[in-house]
């Protein structure tokens, strides 16, 4: 057996992909569904030169071989009344047979020296709820070993929308899972299958510097968010055929925009899943013309189901309006790598991105 050596990611995400789907497959299938993160998500996430962060892309090589990995992403964050430089963490993935090797304790290290050396002051992650489950005992322990510098938020909560109830039934692992979506039909709710809403259009890049003055609007309603500025956000909104971005623009002015990415979950079967990063605008109604399109867009690729992360900037009676329900994520969110002098308690709003 060779030595294991930790140092920055190289691919193109290609074998992260495939480590993080092998490595997940082994600790959840048939227990929780996960998303199965391709190369193209990895490629628009975090690995663009344009971040900034590859130095934040962690591995560990045996030879040749991809076994383990964290990522991240250095993001400035406005906490409270404080601007603050972190990150966003998460993929830790290790292949099973050198779980017992502590790959994944040496790879946390290392990403956190990388942030001290960064001067970013803390990262979020998240994990799940459960405190039996492989993940979460291992964050329990990094915890106890570093209180100083681990705290649990709490848990996430999303709201979804199940564009296929067959399919989303058939994909469930639990009894609510099954029969939930079939529950879900029997409720009285306006046509979802109308025609598309006239005043909608694809994102331009010219739009940005719009679509980031209602997103600052936006987040003012929170005590934590991201600050974008307008190379992230359009990063963020435009980056080939993975991320899809509406508009709601009267020909004069822009009054909201939508942006989500799709990926396969793996759950009893496999099923397309959006994922909805961003929702802003001045009104409800465009904010509404804004899922209603995103929604016809998503039956004609294929998604099953619909998720938004709860929070501050997910309007619920807009979302309750296209039938949307809140569900438990069982997943809950925590800071690591934070430093002592930074006084911040956990935040009661946010608005941050979902890994």
């Amino acid at each position: 057996m060779s030595a294991v050596e930790i140092r920055s990611y190289e691919g193109d995400g290609g074998d992260l992909a495939a480590l993080v789907q092998r490595a997940w497959k082994q600790n959840f299938q048939g227990q929780k569904w996960f998303p199965l993160w391709d190369q193209k998500y990895f490629a628009w996430r975090v690995l663009d030169p344009r971040l900034g962060s590859r130095d934040l892309c962690v591995a560990a090589y045996e030879g040749d071989s991809l076994i383990g990995c964290i990522m991240a992403e250095a993001a400035e964050f406005q906490w409270g009344d404080q601007r603050v430089r972190g990150s966003y963490s998460s993929w830790l993935s290790v292949d099973q047979e050198s779980q017992s090797r502590g790959v994944a304790l040496r790879l946390v290290d290392e990403l956190r020296l990388r942030h001290q050396q960064q001067g970013l002051r803390f990262s979020i992650g998240c994990t799940r709820i459960d405190h039996q489950s492989p993940a979460r005992k291992f964050w329990d322990s990094l915890a106890r070993r570093r209180p100083d510098e681990f705290r649990f938020w709490g848990p996430i909560r999303l709201w979804a929308h199940v564009l296929n109830p067959v399919r989303v039934a058939a994909a469930g692992l639990t009894t609510w899972e099954r029969w939930g979506p079939q529950l879900l039909r029997l409720i009285p709710r306006w046509p979802t299958r109308a025609k598309r809403p006239s005043g909608i259009r694809p994102f331009r890049a010219d739009d940005t510097a719009e679509c980031l003055r209602l997103l600052e609007i936006q987040n003012r309603t929170t005590d934590f968010q991201m600050r974008w500025n307008s190379d992230r956000l359009e990063h963020q909104l435009d980056h080939g055929q993975f991320p899809r971005t509406f508009v709601s623009h009267d020909g004069t002015s822009l009054h909201g925009f939508l942006n989500y990415y799709a990926l396969t979950w793996s759950g009893e079967q496999d099923l397309r899943v959006a994922m909805i990063d961003l929702l802003a605008g001045d009104q409800w109604w465009p904010q509404r013309s804004l899922l209603k399109a995103a929604e016809a867009q998503m039956r004609d690729d294929g998604v099953d189901l619909v998720l938004m992360m709860a929070s501050a900037a997910a309007p619920a009676s807009v979302l309750l309006s296209r039938g949307f329900v809140p569900i438990d994520a069982e997943v809950e969110l925590f800071s690591l790598f934070v430093d002592p002098q930074l006084n911040c308690p956990p935040p009661k709003s946010f608005h941050i991105l979902f890994t």
